[in-house]
């Protein structure tokens, strides 16, 4: 696998200009021979040797606001309460050449000067934004036109007395924009030139350079794009390390078992608490069951993420397979609940009930028809021609575990408790049956054979797409559940699985980016819960890692970032010397012994009907 690369670029000048500039373009295309055509009045018509044409344009760029997509990411997050002292706040912009679209004056450097910039107020320096009509009736002050609609204009207004603090020269601009080329795009960012202080509250404004004054002057800039962070100080360490990334995904903060229940090592060798004991390391939960007469019971359960081999046995010392129910007497009702549970959403879904119900209909018809024109002509059957699709789309979601109530797959708190890893394999046998409780929703009568088959084919597709099924027995994919707060703070952080041929070593300090199988398919079935899959691997360590394109920057706790912003003169070195990519943390995957965890009712609900 190919290294993850960042790499800094000046600036991203675009070949031609915006603005002004008239751009004139002339086509003219040659017709060697002649030729004639006929008219309307039927009489022939001569057509010319040359055709030409003459187009005159203006590039357009935007000015007073950006489109949604613009915006590609930030740090420190908008409404983020953490350690982010000494922390450079920057936005990541989606179009690499954004911030170089408009010409601009062109100070004492070389460099193209950016039209974008990014300001930092700290506190309540400045009274914030305001709506502004604009100059020139809805017009700006530099003669472009307004927004579509005519909208008012966004716009801060910063003292004379703070000009200089919060907004640099215009020079400084060309340093503290670059361009960031990584493995999965190029995108521009534009760095602040003051960081973060801590105990303050901040508000980020990234604003248009068209009516940008001398510094010492009163500035009113257009605001594009804006968001607001706290730095906490320094003695509230509990906020600091729940925000930090390498302190939330530490050995002593991060849980690292198999999904299993959490339950206390039996005191006595009696039978009946090996019994249990086996059942709960198998990964099953005591549940209460309401029958179907009204009687309550108890029964075990185990959802489609196993901690041990998938199968209806538990390991025993006396007998090499045996069920939860011969072991303990209790009922598995593991199965029947997926199927249960498919029938109820396939039935809340109108759509797919319709779409299903029409396509069985649909299938006998043609299939009767089919057979007499069969008999009628001699020939032999052929499979019968649909006038509809079968309707997968709705069994697809449900196989890939996607609408599965997060109950049904982590039946207990204790099985996944806060700042905890679990690691599993995907049951097949219960996607399975969760799948063909939805089909036989809408089968009121038997369906034909050519059904069937159609089905039964269209389920075992979808097992190998979403579970990666390995026969019979219900060996599916690997797995791993990761519920912590940093699933929250990093939305988009990546996973990847490391095979028993790669090695951890949990000294080492190296970014280990150059190996790692990226994980199959990602979910976050609950709040600060994500589940990643990798397919038919045998794993033995799971990453985790922010991509190289959040990068972020700090000055290091120097004193003077707004000195070092003036002294520079290549925004891609002064990017290079302050970016931090330290941001990764890998786990290896061993079964160990578990302790009694505490109940987290949040986001459970631990009763099946």
């Amino acid at each position: 696998m190919a290294r993850l690369t960042l790499t800094f670029l000046e600036h991203c000048k675009p070949e031609l200009p915006v603005g002004d500039t008239v751009y004139t373009l002339r086509v003219r295309q040659d017709v060697a021979g002649g030729s004639t055509a006929p008219a309307s009045s039927g009489q022939p018509q001569t057509l010319p040797d040359r055709f030409e044409q003459t187009l005159k344009f203006r590039l357009a760029a935007p000015s007073r606001a950006l489109a949604p997509g613009d915006v590609q990411a930030m740090y420190p997050p908008a409404g983020a309460c953490g350690a982010f002292e000494d922390v450079v706040p920057h936005v990541t912009l989606t179009n690499p050449a954004l911030p170089w679209l408009h010409d601009q004056p062109v100070g004492a450097g070389t460099s193209p000067q950016p039209w974008l910039g990014l300001l930092l107020a700290i506190g309540d320096e400045i009274d914030g934004i305001r709506q502004d009509n604009g100059a020139n009736g809805g017009g700006l002050a530099d003669g472009t036109a307004p927004a579509p609609g005519g909208g008012a204009c966004r716009t801060i207004t910063i003292p004379a007395t703070l000009s200089g603090v919060i907004v640099p020269d215009r020079a400084s601009f060309s340093v503290l924009a670059h361009v960031q080329e990584t493995s999965q795009g190029t995108r521009s960012c534009l760095l602040a030139s003051r960081a973060a202080e801590p105990g303050q509250m901040h508000n980020v404004y990234l604003v248009s350079l068209h009516d940008l004054k001398e510094p010492g002057e009163e500035q009113t800039l257009r605001v594009l794009h804006s968001w607001r962070f706290t730095a906490e100080d320094e003695k509230a360490n509990a906020t600091r390390k729940a925000i930090d990334f390498e302190r939330m995904f530490s050995a002593d903060v991060l849980d690292t078992r198999p999904l299993r229940m959490v339950w206390q090592t039996p005191s006595g060798e009696e039978t009946w608490q090996l019994a249990q004991a086996a059942c709960l390391d198998a990964g099953y939960v005591p549940l209460e069951h309401h029958k179907a007469s009204g009687a309550q019971d108890v029964a075990w359960y185990r959802g489609p993420l196993c901690s041990a081999e998938p199968g209806d046995h538990v390991a025993d010392t006396r007998r090499s397979r045996v069920s939860p129910k011969e072991l303990t007497g209790v009922e598995d009702i593991s199965l029947f609940a997926a199927t249960e549970l498919g029938r109820l959403l396939a039935l809340s879904d109108m759509a797919f009930m319709r779409d299903l119900t029409s396509w069985i209909s649909g299938c006998r018809r043609a299939t009767v028809s089919r057979d007499e024109h069969a008999a009628l002509a001699g020939l032999p059957a052929r499979p019968p021609r649909l006038d509809r699709p079968f309707p997968e789309a709705f069994l697809a979601g449900m196989a890939g575990l996607e609408t599965v109530p997060f109950r049904y797959l982590v039946p207990d708190p204790r099985m996944l408790p806060p700042n905890s890893l679990r690691y599993f394999r995907l049951d097949t046998r219960w996607i399975r049956a969760l799948v063909e409780g939805a089909v036989s929703a809408a089968m009121a009568t038997r369906p034909s054979r050519d059904a069937s088959d159609t089905i039964s084919s269209t389920i075992d597709s979808l097992l190998r797409v979403f579970a990666g099924d390995r026969g019979a027995q219900g060996r599916g994919a690997f797995g791993v559940l990761l519920r912590s707060d940093a699933v929250t703070a990093w939305p988009d952080m990546e996973v990847r699985f490391l095979s028993p041929k790669e090695f951890i070593d949990p000294t080492s300090d190296e970014v280990r980016e150059d190996f790692g199988t990226p994980a199959w398919r990602t979910l976050r079935p609950a709040p600060g819960v994500l589940m990643a899959i990798l397919k038919d691997e045998v794993c033995n360590g799971v990453g985790f890692r922010l991509p190289a394109d959040r990068a972020h920057f700090s000055t290091g706790g120097s004193d003077d970032w707004r000195g070092i912003v003036a002294g520079s003169t290549n925004s891609a070195d002064l990017a290079a010397q302050y970016v931090d990519l330290g941001h990764s943390a890998w786990f290896g995957l061993n079964p160990v012994p578990v302790t009694r965890g505490d109940d987290d009712p949040d986001i459970y609900d631990n009763r099946l009907s």
